[in-house]
């Protein structure tokens, strides 16, 4: 118990240092020095799934890396191309 007194949770500079922190402690390393809060969760995304042939998918994959894009990325802004055509 008096280890956990002498410890305190560090500033971090970056998002590694924060996840090389994390991966060398415990939580409850700390439990004594957090505080409880309240957060409101507002969840309006949400994903959508369809069937994309195999092949035609794996073509997609292999141009959206050509382009250095995401898989999705690529799907939307070609639908929203072709919804702006027609």
């Amino acid at each position: 118990m008096e280890r956990n007194k002498r410890k305190k949770i560090p500033e971090f500079k970056s998002l590694e240092e924060f996840q090389d922190f994390w991966d060398k402690h415990d939580l409850t390393e700390f439990w004594d020095k957090l505080k409880e809060v309240s957060i409101k969760v507002d969840l309006k995304r949400s994903k959508n799934l369809v069937t994309i042939d195999p092949e035609i998918l794996k073509r997609i994959r292999e141009t959206a890396a050509q382009k250095g894009l995401k898989t999705e990325s690529l799907i939307n802004i070609w639908l929203q191309e072709k919804i702006l055509q027609s």
